[in-house]
């Protein structure tokens, strides 16, 4: 029997063939109902729940690409306010932002440069 023990994802081709395994258990149970549970309910059920699995990973990963999009839009906006020998405040939003994404951010946070009235 050949057993996955490295950890690697099943592909999808291999859960098809599980699953088709499955359908054809009863061959190899020797007690009907045990076969019926397997195959019937236990593997399908395990099936559902890997592709379920899948697309909510799936789903999770659109979503940190997005964010991850908007933390280097706060990133851009820091930098460019900063970049200057007499800093420019970081615009208000990118702290609302950054708190937005994580809660544990400070809301208050501000740039020396915005506690000195941006001024040069």
């Amino acid at each position: 029997m050949n057993q996955q023990t490295d950890h690697t994802p099943l592909t999808d081709e291999q859960l098809d063939e599980i699953e088709a395994r499955a359908a054809h258990l009863f061959e190899y149970v020797t007690m009907p109902t045990e076969a019926d549970q397997l195959a019937g309910v236990d593997v399908p059920a395990l099936i559902a729940e890997v592709h379920r699995l899948r697309d909510e990973l799936a789903q999770e990963q659109k979503a940190n690409d997005r964010l991850n999009a908007v933390t280097d839009l706060c990133d851009a906006a820091e930098k460019q306010a900063t970049r200057w020998e007499h800093p420019l405040p970081v615009p208000e939003w990118v702290t609302v932002v950054r708190h937005a994404i994580d809660p544990a951010a400070p809301v208050a946070a501000v740039s020396s440069a915005a506690e000195d009235g941006g001024q040069p």
